[in-house]
């Protein structure tokens, strides 16, 4: 969905962020892997389940499959948290751990 010509708001895994148009934040054109997680962050829920199952290797387990979608919901939740304005800034962060 595009909501003007200078950013496009996201859908499915990372919603109502804005992202420059022709942005590449993750740097997906030099990485593929990367590319292939923005591409699902644009997908519906099932389809992005879909591909992180198809992604697995073919001798993966029924705990793999698990574990993977586990870490997807995970992400999902705390970029949540963080639109929620839920999120610690990162010095407070590095306070916590004794960084």
């Amino acid at each position: 969905m595009v909501e003007s010509r200078e950013f496009e708001v996201s859908r499915g895994w990372a919603a109502g962020r804005r992202t420059p148009l022709n942005a590449d934040p993750l740097g997906c054109a030099a990485n593929p892997e990367l590319a292939t997680l923005r591409t699902m962050a644009e997908a519906s829920p099932k389809e992005r389940i879909l591909e992180a199952l198809r992604d697995l290797p073919a001798d993966a387990s029924i705990d793999d499959a698990i574990e993977r979608l586990v870490f997807l919901a995970r992400i999902d939740e705390g970029l949540a948290e963080l639109d929620a304005g839920q999120g610690l800034p990162h010095e407070e962060v590095k306070r916590r751990f004794g960084a």
